[in-house]
């Protein structure tokens, strides 16, 4: 039962519904801008399980704005979150469509699309066949794309005349909220021990080169991961330098980059990564979040930790990426580091 775990709103918006009528854009865009102040009331009008990856996208990249300055290798830096907006059609926070963008430094965007009611798709498909916020010209990433819209995001694209580079389906598994207070800790075997994921080169490369879904740029993104969110990892005793296995806090809020390398003498595979799961969704109710996580439907093996864990299957997600014709040159705080 989630009903516990989401806001509900009714909300309703009929074909008949003069309010949108994306033809009239007026000098305006259609979509407008909230207000920070407003993003808590927006939240409680979006309905349904599906939800908690739209607002702790939000959330988070929100947060990442309000960091301070931290320290590395003596030089201080910003977080890479650039920009974080938030749109709604008109600019009202009653439709239940958002389309949220978060753009990093170095010129990476992702954007997150909304819709709390199904039958108004096809309004979400018009908004952004009109609006401006968008540059087609880009390379976009859609994130957790609702099932029964990802056939008219694809067809807008089309439209666009650009193309899906990438395109991924997972499933959107939840911890409910009631179930992660009642998990406990174990104390691990003595020969191994958890800890952070430490931002080193190391750590970075190893994460990097066992994600699935690693690109030209995604050590970046690690990178980023490891520094602003949360993230644990199990290490051995005898050998502290590497660890065991690891996860991450995903950049729209979820518990993503599961792997190991190798098991502990006393400890599976299987045993290392319910520990880990634990300790993770520990993190989430101390934050006082929902624990959640976007897995590829190939990763059977992940998907049945989870569940094992004590997380429920919701839907399925899809997350696409557009191939822009412009490009962005990424440059990490390693090499910011030695540039200085």
């Amino acid at each position: 039962n989630f009903g516990s775990l989401f806001i509900v709103c009714h909300f309703n918006m009929s074909h008949a519904n003069n309010q949108l009528n994306t033809k009239n854009i007026y000098s305006n865009d259609i979509l407008q801008e909230i207000n920070s102040s407003d993003i808590n009331e927006l939240k409680s009008n979006l309905r349904g399980s599906q939800c908690i990856v739209a607002c702790c996208f939000i959330d988070n990249f929100m947060r990442w704005l309000s960091l301070p300055f931290y320290k590395f290798d003596e030089d201080e830096y910003w977080s890479d979150a650039a920009e974080v907006k938030i749109y709604c059609p008109e600019g009202n926070i009653n439709y239940g469509i958002i389309v949220s963008t978060a753009e990093y430094k170095d010129g990476r965007l992702f954007v997150m699309l909304y819709c709390a009611d199904e039958r108004n798709y096809f309004v979400m498909k018009d908004v952004l066949m009109v609006t401006r916020v968008l540059n087609w010209t880009r390379s976009l990433t859609f994130e957790g794309v609702q099932e029964g819209f990802i056939s008219m995001l694809e067809d807008v694209i089309s439209l666009k005349h650009t193309s899906v580079m990438c395109k991924y389906e997972k499933k959107l598994l939840v911890m409910p909220k009631t179930s992660a207070l009642q998990v406990k800790l174990e104390c691990p075997p003595p020969d191994i021990f958890i800890g952070r994921l430490e931002l080193k080169r190391t750590h970075i490369k190893l994460v990097n080169e066992n994600w699935d879904e690693k690109t030209e740029h995604s050590k970046f993104l690690v990178e980023t991961l490891i520094r602003n969110n949360r993230g644990a990892a199990i290490y051995s005793r005898n050998d502290s330098k590497l660890p065991i296995c690891w996860a991450l806090q995903q950049h729209y809020g979820g518990i993503g980059m599961v792997n190991s390398t190798q098991s502990s003498k006393t400890y599976g595979n299987k045993e290392c990564l319910q520990l880990l799961l634990k300790f993770m969704i520990r993190y989430y109710t101390i934050d006082e979040n929902v624990a959640f996580t976007c897995l590829s439907k190939e990763h059977v093996h992940l998907i049945n930790e989870f569940v094992e864990a004590g997380f429920r299957y919701v839907s399925n997600l899809f997350w696409i990426t557009t191939r822009g014709v412009t490009g962005y040159k990424y440059i990490s705080y390693f090499q910011k580091a030695q540039i200085n």
